[in-house]
Parts: C-alpha cells; sequence; structure tokens
C-alpha cells in the first residue's frame, strides 16, 4: 500500500507559541522606546518656541523693526510677525520675500500650547487669551502691542508659554530674556 505524504507541512502548536512569544518580547522592548520618541519630540516642540521667541528678539535688534511671535493656544501654533508698511502686524518675510509659515507644536512635534500667561497688557479687548504675540523693539525689550499693532507699552511682569508636562518658556518683562528647556 503506497502512503499519502502530504505536500505542504503546518506548523506545530510548539513554533506558534515560540514566534507569539518573540513577538511579545520585541513589542515590550519597543513600546518605551516610543515613549522616549515622544518625550524628545515634545521636548524639540519646546526648544523651538524658546528658538523662535529668541530669534524675533535677535531680529528685532538687528533690523531695529519691532517683531513678535503669536501664540495660538487653541490651534497649538506659532508664527513670526513684523509690523508691515501700513503699521499693521504681518508675517515676517525672509530674505527671499516668503512669509514666515505657521509651526504646529501639534502636527510638529506631538505637543500642545496648554496655557499663555501674560501681563495684562498684552490682552486687548478682542484678543482672545488663547492668541497672544510677544513682541520684542530694537533694544530687545518686551512690549505689547494693540491688534492694529499699535505700541501699547513695555510689559510689566514676565510672560510663559506652557506645554505638555508642565514645561514653559518664559519671557523676562525688562531684559526680554527668552528662557526654555
Amino acid at each position: 500500500m503506497d502512503r499519502i505524504v502530504p505536500s505542504h507541512r503546518g506548523f506545530t502548536v510548539v513554533e506558534i507559541t515560540a514566534v507569539i512569544l518573540i513577538a511579545g518580547l520585541l513589542a515590550l522592548a519597543v513600546i518605551p522606546a516610543m515613549d522616549r520618541f515622544d518625550d524628545a519630540s515634545r521636548g524639540a516642540g519646546i526648544a523651538e518656541a524658546a528658538r523662535l521667541l529668541t530669534f524675533a528678539r535677535e531680529r528685532a535688534i538687528a533690523s531695529g523693526i519691532p517683531v513678535g511671535v503669536r501664540f495660538d493656544a487653541a490651534a497649538h501654533t506659532a508664527q513670526l510677525l513684523t509690523i508691515g508698511d501700513d503699521g499693521r502686524p504681518e508675517p515676517l518675510t525672509d530674505a527671499l520675500g516668503s512669509p514666515s509659515t505657521v509651526l504646529s507644536f501639534r502636527d510638529t512635534y506631538r505637543n500642545e500650547v496648554t496655557r499663555i500667561t501674560v501681563p495684562t497688557e498684552l490682552v486687548h479687548g478682542a484678543v482672545a487669551i488663547d492668541t497672544v504675540t510677544i513682541w520684542f523693539d530694537h533694544r530687545g525689550t518686551p512690549h505689547a502691542r494693540s491688534t492694529s499693532g499699535s505700541h501699547a507699552g513695555g510689559l510689566t511682569s514676565s510672560a510663559s508659554i506652557r506645554f505638555l508636562g508642565d514645561a514653559q518658556v518664559t519671557v523676562h518683562a525688562r531684559s526680554g530674556l527668552v528662557e526654555g528647556p
């Protein structure tokens, strides 16, 4: 009598169990690495906010023209602004004339602006507290401007932008010094 030999051999229970065990161990190793990646990404977002504020201050000193950073806590964004020829705020342009882009902390850095703490002179009438522009003058001193762009005076206390995990970037009132992580 002829024996029928199957043409396809299946996996044994031991082989399948070994593969599942190895996959589980790999997953346990990858999950903490992903958490570290998210933490690093969030930290980069906070550093970028500090860099934008420092750049705005240095650009205002170098050009003699007010430069600001508009933070929008509702949209979790920031954008560099300057005062245009008509005296109103407009996006800062680069050397080639391209306007500054809106930086999304949520999309780019997996981070969110959770709170903006500012002196009351930065909040004028129709401007919501979740949208604030921190301006710097030709001396690098932070100040307030109305929504139409007119100068409203220097800051009386420091402003801070807080992110997830209670990390923050602070702009000191009199010196304009930007502190961050």
